[in-house]
């Protein structure tokens, strides 16, 4: 669960323009009940709001070691997938019909 954010500026270096960026910060219980807080290595452009919730991983042996599963990582994995396999038929298929030597 949210429990508020780190707010920040991202460094515009490259040309590029400061953006306001939000780290939010969370609690999550253990398996044991056991509660401990965490804050995201992973930016937001939207603060999140306190209470909302987050699909937090941890370490089983040390809960203390935690980070929150972003979505956006396994949006950007589920379209990255498919491009390399459609890329590595190509390029196959490519040498395959025409050979270097």
């Amino acid at each position: 669960m949210v429990t508020g954010a780190r707010a920040g500026w991202t460094s515009g270096v490259g040309n590029t323009t400061r953006r306001r960026r939000y780290w939010p910060t969370y609690q999550f219980t253990d398996s044991a009940g056991i509660p401990f807080t965490g804050e995201s290595q992973v930016s937001d452009v939207q603060e999140r709001a306190p209470g909302e919730l987050l699909q937090v991983a941890y370490d089983p042996r040390n809960p203390a070691e935690s980070f929150v599963v972003s979505s956006q990582e396994r949006a950007t994995l589920g379209c990255l997938v498919p491009f390399f396999i459609v890329f590595s038929a190509v390029s196959l298929w490519f040498v395959a019909h025409f050979p270097l030597s």
